[in-house]
């Protein structure tokens, strides 16, 4: 993990669904500097994969990606038992109407544009991490 979270705030665990390698790995670069536990999947199918196994607090998935995209992912997660109280962001390229709702039929609880803000990514991350941490004993 990088630097430490700032006092009083939890370490979230994050995973970043993405197919493009660079914002992927700046997305990751970001959420371990300010402290937190941050995993990439390279793709639909890898993302539900490591969702299982890692059990992030917080799920960022792309939409548009080859063979399962993130529509998919979004169902394969809130059909899971284990995972469906997490929380799932669109981070996408695409504002056209039609993908926000469909976004949110799918499962996602925000929609964020790309590039997005990095505070508002941690703002995120961070109201994530508070609620798992009171959901845990």
């Amino acid at each position: 993990m990088g630097a430490r979270a700032e006092a009083g705030r939890r370490a979230s665990r994050v995973l970043i669904v993405e197919d493009d390698a660079d914002t992927a790995e700046s997305l990751r670069v970001l959420f371990e500097s300010c402290g937190h536990s941050a995993m990439v999947a390279m793709g639909g199918r890898d993302g539900i994969d490591r969702a299982r196994a890692f059990r992030p607090d917080l799920i960022f998935c792309d939409l548009a990606m080859p063979e399962v995209d993130g529509f998919k992912v979004a169902e394969a997660i809130r059909a899971d038992r284990l995972l469906m109280r997490k929380t799932l962001v669109a981070l996408t390229g695409y504002s056209q109407p039609d993908y926000v709702m469909r976004a949110f039929r799918a499962g996602f609880d925000e929609y964020l544009l790309k590039p997005a803000a990095p505070t508002r990514l941690l703002e995120l991350v961070d109201r994530a991490g508070s609620r798992a941490k009171r959901r845990r004993p």
